[in-house]
């Protein structure tokens, strides 16, 4: 894919963009209500901007006790920064949200990023598509469905596609210098929010499970509520977001299967499916920045294999295994996850044969760890002109 790159109209007026940062970090006060998007996106990998989906993530929008004022949880879909912009709803249900209203703002630093139209100027096949930031748009709309029940973006006054790339799109820009962030959406739909999850059955009292894995924190455990019957395991507590949620195994003789991509609940703006991996550890050389780094090549799995011990009450993942919380279905958008457990073991309460006892503590859950925006988990930190390496390798570079 080629560098999407950003030409900025000079008559720009500098002046209608705010000097300091005016974020919504809390949840406003009104009703809240939860849609599923669907449409094109960008998203920034490798310093390049790179076309993908807005499927398996979800946008939060509140509506103010008086009916007139609305709030967008993260208005593009693959930056997530937890941030509200704000906007209005007219007498026909349709909604407005004022262009260059702040995303995210990174103190110290003396930048951040805000809302923008961009449109194409051009593309050619040795530069690929240029886009200019078009000023005279004062913000992006949409319109609910005769049943009220959907929203669909209003037209950005596209030009026709070219080269594979939108015409215009509703983007992120960098406050400074009002260069492209590589966050986009375009050709949004909003819909209403129809997933559901797995619970724990109600026909048994759980038991505590002790959760360990490979690549925790030394002496890190963490507590699982879990039900054994009519020969499965239902397991909670993996998503720290939505802990109710379970995978479910299937027992066989002294295995246990765990099928990969059961929906997990969401956070961050993404569906959350956990599935299972083989994992390959392997040393990379990057020449762009001169350093040697190693990492966990992920392959997804169609299911998680454990082997139970009934002397020693283990559930044991077999062979270099890795449990995912993964943003989206593994098969349709890559491994793009939110949290990974290598080598993962399940241990059950002493004296027990997969059988019941009462819960002894309350859980603790996975999750907890440092994420970029999109909700991934960080081994190393944010720079803007710097890189993001994410455990299981992705890279991801912010000019």
């Amino acid at each position: 894919m080629r560098t999407l790159f950003i030409s900025l109209a000079l008559s720009l007026t500098l002046g209608v963009w705010a000097q300091k940062p005016q974020l919504i970090t809390q949840q406003p006060e009104g009703t809240l209500r939860t849609y599923q998007r669907s449409g094109k996106a960008f998203f920034a990998y490798y310093g390049s901007p790179t076309q993908t989906v807005q499927d398996y993530t979800v946008v939060n929008i509140v509506t103010s006790p008086d009916g007139k004022t609305v709030y967008m949880k993260d208005p593009i879909s693959q930056a997530n920064s937890g941030n509200w912009i704000a906007g209005t709803r007219d007498e026909a249900g349709r909604l407005h949200f004022p262009l260059g209203q702040y995303v995210q703002y990174f103190e110290g630093s003396g930048y951040g990023w805000q809302t923008a139209v961009l449109k194409l100027m051009s593309y050619d096949e040795t530069t690929g598509a240029q886009y200019y930031l078009d000023s005279a748009m004062q913000e992006v709309s949409f319109t609910p469905s005769a049943d009220g029940q959907s929203l669909t973006m209003d037209a950005l006054g596209e030009q026709q596609d070219q080269g594979g790339y939108p015409g215009a799109m509703y983007a992120l820009v960098y406050d400074d210098d009002q260069s492209f962030v590589g966050y986009a959406d375009y050709g949004s739909v909003y819909s209403p929010f129809t997933y559901t999850y797995t619970t724990l059955p109600e026909t048994a009292t759980p038991e505590t499970w002790t959760f360990t894995y490979s690549n925790a924190q030394e002496g890190e455990k963490e507590s699982l509520p879990v039900v054994v019957a009519d020969g499965k395991v239902y397991m909670a507590g993996l998503s720290i977001h939505d802990p109710a949620a379970c995978i479910v195994g299937t027992i066989e003789g002294n295995k246990v299967s765990f099928a990969s991509d059961q929906y997990v609940g969401h956070s961050s703006g993404f569906l959350l499916y956990a599935f299972g991996a083989s994992y390959e550890t392997k040393t990379f050389y990057d020449e762009e920045w001169d350093e040697t780094y190693t990492t966990n090549v992920m392959t997804p799995q169609p299911t998680l294999e454990c082997t139970y011990n009934a002397a020693t009450g283990k559930l044991t993942s077999d062979g270099q295994q890795a449990l995912i919380l993964n943003m989206g279905k593994a098969d349709e958008v890559g491994i793009n996850y939110m949290s990974v457990a290598l080598d993962p073991v399940f241990d059950a309460p002493e004296g027990t044969v997969l059988g019941i006892s009462p819960i002894t503590k309350a859980p603790a859950l996975m999750g907890a760890g440092v994420y970029d925006l999109q909700g991934r988990r960080l081994v190393a930190g944010q720079n803007k002109g710097g890189h993001i390496l994410i455990k299981g390798g992705r890279r991801v570079i912010l000019k």
